[in-house]
């Protein structure tokens, strides 16, 4: 079945709201916070340049309205065609830098960079959306009425947007050609290739791997945004072995570019979980037997269909799901999405084992956070960080028969992970050395 086209911008989108409201207001308060005027400049710039273009066009020029624009006032027909102009204009300006500007972050941290742009234009329609309200009052006393067109406005928004944000990523990809001499570092946080290579015929990372990177079907449509970032970064970092391997599988013409030792996140991920360790209850004191958790379960690499199975192969075992799901399970307890950090440790602090099936995750930050907070970590070589489970709860083969069975081994007591191989790789200093030469 055809994809509806935009169904997967709109999902990236909404799964990085969060990141994408964070990126907003830090865009606005820097722009505005501390200024004198603060947020007003987003109004006050707009109406010097209207009391300026009405001087010249109206005043000096003696320009006047045609019959039929609807109204008389000819500042109010250059400010309502000038607002969209502006919004536009601010939009591809900033995004035209936007990559470079944001190089701290798209080097330092797992960064999705197509999102700048977006994040440029929201932003700029803050102040767009202010000066809309003053033109739309504006109106309403002047002319007496207010049109049942400003129903459309929505519309309006979201074409404008649309069309802003794709010249912005076009004019933010020419300046990183343009500015040869600003190095622009990959932080990889997991492989579109790959997740699409499983939505499309349902195989798992080892099927792939078994194959020696050379299965029968090729991928079938490559994500073309983490294409476009490989081709434009100087320097490619994967943050797991799995990734390591995909990158130079899916992107072989930029081997050369791909650094050839892995930076792990789990000196990050760990010592901000460890903050919340006295959440963590005793082994034996822990009401949640299995927790299942992930963003979203509906993504076909996530592998709920194992979750419904041993949930029902499994009725006497305390099982919570943690995430989005498209089908909740009456034997199970369902959290859905938890966002208070203090919330989400404190289940974790319950819970005696944590359990991955999933057909491929580059690194699940989630089996760090549960070594943080005492969990027995129950995982398959699909797991980039596999090794960090104890040897016993590895599920391998790759069954859903040998996953359950290392989760009831899990039950019986603590397993002592394997988690100082990862605190000792010394992937933070290997990634600011990394930065400095690059």
């Amino acid at each position: 079945m055809a994809r509806v086209p935009g169904t997967l911008f709109a999902k990236n989108l909404v799964e990085r709201r969060g990141l994408i409201f964070q990126l907003v207001r830090r865009d606005f308060e820097q722009r505005f916070v501390g200024s004198a005027a603060g947020w007003l400049w987003g109004l006050i710039h707009p109406l010097v340049l209207l009391v300026s273009w009405t001087f010249v066009f109206s005043i000096c020029l003696k320009q006047t309205l045609p019959p039929g624009e609807g109204t008389n006032s000819y500042s109010l027909y250059l400010f309502a065609g000038m607002l969209p102009w502006l919004l536009f204009t601010d939009t591809v300006t900033r995004s035209s830098s936007s990559m470079l500007d944001h190089a701290n972050l798209i080097t330092k941290t797992v960064f999705p960079a197509e999102v700048v742009p977006i994040s440029v234009f929201l932003s700029s329609l803050i102040s767009h959306g202010m000066a809309l309200a003053l033109v739309i009052a504006a109106i309403a006393v002047k002319e007496n009425h207010i049109t049942p067109l400003l129903l459309l406005l929505p519309l309006y928004m979201a074409l404008l947007g649309l069309f802003s944000v794709g010249i912005g990523w076009i004019a933010a990809l020419l300046m990183k050609r343009a500015a040869p001499e600003r190095n622009l570092i990959y932080l990889t946080s997991g492989c579109d290739q790959m997740k699409t290579y499983v939505e499309k015929y349902g195989i798992d990372f080892l099927f792939l791997a078994s194959h020696n990177g050379k299965p029968e079907r090729r991928p079938f449509a490559p994500s073309l945004l983490e294409k476009e970032a490989v081709a434009i970064s100087d320097y490619i970092i994967t943050h797991s072995e799995m990734n390591l391997f995909l990158y130079r599988y899916f992107f072989p013409s930029f081997t050369g570019k791909i650094c050839p030792r892995v930076i792990w996140f789990a000196e990050w991920i760990y010592r901000d979980a460890a903050e919340y360790s006295l959440l963590a209850k005793p082994f034996h004191q822990r009401d949640i037997d299995v927790l299942f958790i992930a963003s979203d379960w509906r993504r076909p690499e996530k592998n709920y269909p194992w979750v419904k199975s041993i949930v029902a192969q499994a009725p006497e075992l305390k099982i919570h799901i943690v995430g989005k799901t498209a089908q909740e399970l009456r034997q199970a307890i369902h959290h859905g999405p938890i966002r208070d950090r203090q919330v989400l440790f404190s289940v974790l602090g319950r819970a005696k084992t944590i359990a991955s099936p999933s057909l491929f995750d580059a690194a699940p930050g989630v089996l760090f956070e549960g070594s943080a907070l005492g969990c027995n970590l129950v995982a398959s070589k699909n797991c980039g960080n596999w090794p960090l489970c104890n040897e016993s709860l590895v599920a391998h083969p790759f069954s859903r028969q040998v996953f359950l069975d290392k989760i009831r081994l899990s039950l019986t007591a603590r397993h002592q992970d394997n988690i100082d191989a990862f605190l000792q790789s010394g992937s933070y200093s290997d990634l600011l050395e990394t930065i400095l030469v690059v």
